[in-house]
């Protein structure tokens, strides 16, 4: 799960969304964008990087190699830089099977619903609503790789912050931060 602290949310609630840079292309489609990121010099760096110095059983297949990087936060990383640095993906709902469609939408309503609620809400209240956008976050996310559209559930739990993002209710600073450093935030040790 990825609750954050209460102070964290405050400070995560992006100012309005800036359009798409002229720049770097845009893609609607996530299939399209996924092959263009697996395709990219910042999947292979990051994939490279990752097996760098480790050895391999020699039974080891490609698909098993892709499988342990892309659960790792190296693959999330290197596809949010992507995202910010090369191609932009924007959220259309009509390139998603209803079931993900659905899973995203309750993904980006819990995460409006947190937004609004940092205006007066106690502390409880907002980390029982945090509570439940991590809940549909990780729904989001087991939906993106059961659908074939994302490799993995890390990757999914990425290209669902990118949906955020592109509606404008996420940045890419606070979608880098990690599992293990937002829990720690929550229960005080960081």
């Amino acid at each position: 799960m990825d609750i954050q602290e209460t102070s964290e949310i405050a400070h995560t609630i992006p100012p309005a969304p800036t359009p798409p840079s002229p720049d770097k292309p845009v893609v609607e489609d996530p299939v399209r964008f996924m092959n263009d990121f697996e395709a990219s010099d910042y999947f292979k760096t990051a994939y490279d990087k990752f097996f760098e110095g480790k050895k391999l059983a020699p039974d080891v297949t490609d698909q098993e190699k892709y499988n342990a990087f892309a659960e790792n936060e190296v693959a999330k990383l290197a596809l949010l830089d992507f995202a910010e640095k090369e191609e932009t993906y924007v959220y259309n709902p009509s390139f998603f099977p209803q079931e993900v469609r659905q899973k995203l939408n309750d993904y980006i309503e819990q995460t409006r619903d947190l937004a609004k609620m940092m205006r007066g809400a106690t502390r409880d209240e907002i980390i029982s609503t945090d509570l439940m956008r991590s809940i549909y976050h990780d729904k989001a996310a087991y939906a993106l790789r059961d659908a074939g559209l994302v490799g993995s559930y890390r990757l999914g739990k990425a290209f669902a912050r990118l949906v955020l993002i592109s509606r404008g209710l996420d940045n890419f600073e606070t979608s880098r931060v990690s599992d293990l450093e937002r829990m720690k935030r929550f229960i005080g040790v960081a």
